[in-house]
């Protein structure tokens, strides 16, 4: 079996419940969450609760 790597640098067109679209760049690997960070769509402060 061949193997193929996916690494590297993705562009992605990301969709928002609200029909909102935007460009992200992604990197394999990663994570969805750490590019969403850096495109400055989620909020700095992730994880808190209040």
């Amino acid at each position: 079996m061949k193997e193929f790597s996916l690494n590297g640098r993705w562009d992605a067109l990301c969709i928002m419940p609200s029909g909102e679209t935007f460009m992200m760049e992604g990197k394999v690997p990663g994570s969805s969450i750490s590019d969403l960070m850096r495109a400055e769509r989620l909020d700095k402060d992730l994880f808190f609760r209040g």
